[in-house]
């Protein structure tokens, strides 16, 4: 199409250089890496937060500290990163305290009955 009247002669306006495509690919990855590592820093932040709050709670109730509460989470990780092998990740996150919580049946009826007793006070 011909241009008309006092911009006929004019130069065409420069195009804005493009950078290039794997830079623009570097800089999107680089913003998704640092989200992702936010992201995964406050979960992993919330898995101390539970450890921890459930250490205080056994230890300012019973005034023992429960050195099975880390075994306990140990078999729960073990567990739901096995059924994440054959079910999948949804499945794990709902089976894997049910059976963490059966297996506490077990180690219950084994325990030894005299760390079940209140201490002797004098």
């Amino acid at each position: 199409m011909r241009r008309v009247g006092p911009l006929a002669s004019a130069a065409p306006a420069p195009q804005r250089r493009r950078r290039p495509f794997s830079t623009r690919i570097a800089a999107h990855a680089v913003r998704d890496s640092l989200l992702e590592q936010v992201v995964n820093g406050l979960v992993l932040g919330g898995y101390y937060l539970l450890i921890a709050l459930g250490l205080s709670l056994i230890f300012s109730v019973g005034g023992v500290v429960n050195l099975a509460h880390g075994a306990f989470y140990a078999l729960g990780a073990y567990v739901s990163v096995e059924i994440t092998k054959y079910l999948g990740f949804g499945p794990a996150v709902v089976l894997s305290p049910v059976a963490v919580g059966a297996a506490r049946h077990p180690v219950r009826a084994l325990h030894p009955a005299p760390l079940l007793r209140p201490p002797i006070r004098s």
